[in-house]
């Protein structure tokens, strides 16, 4: 709690539009069925834009959402999508957890990804 993970990138391109995930990688000593992300997207020009996002970790009956061969797992959540980057330059995107633990045990990383959708 408290901690961010923060990923700083350039954008040149700003006629395309984009997906922006992240991509979140859990064991099973995570004790909860979902999490909650906070996401924070800003730029060198005083674009900011925060957003709360859900990712369900486990079903209805407590079966892994994710991907993954072994006990840990990975789960897409998507932070933006079809999403036009308003101008170029350096954008960051950053993530925090809003659950009540300040530690979470279980969660082992949070990546992101940037996708150029094809026109």
């Amino acid at each position: 709690m408290g901690d961010k993970a923060s990923f700083s990138f350039q954008i040149e391109d700003t006629t395309n539009k984009y997906d922006i995930v992240a991509d979140l990688r859990s064991n099973d000593g995570y004790p909860w069925s979902n999490i909650f992300i906070y996401s924070t997207t800003e730029d060198t020009l005083d674009y900011v834009h925060k957003d709360t996002l859900k990712c369900v970790l486990c079903d209805d009956l407590g079966h892994p959402t994710g991907s993954g061969l072994s006990n840990v797992k990975e789960n897409v959540i998507i932070v933006k999508k079809d999403f036009v980057f308003p101008h170029s330059g350096k954008w960051t995107i950053s993530f925090s957890h809003g659950m009540r633990n300040v530690e979470l045990q279980g969660v082992c990383s949070i990546g992101l990804r940037i996708l150029k959708k094809d026109k």
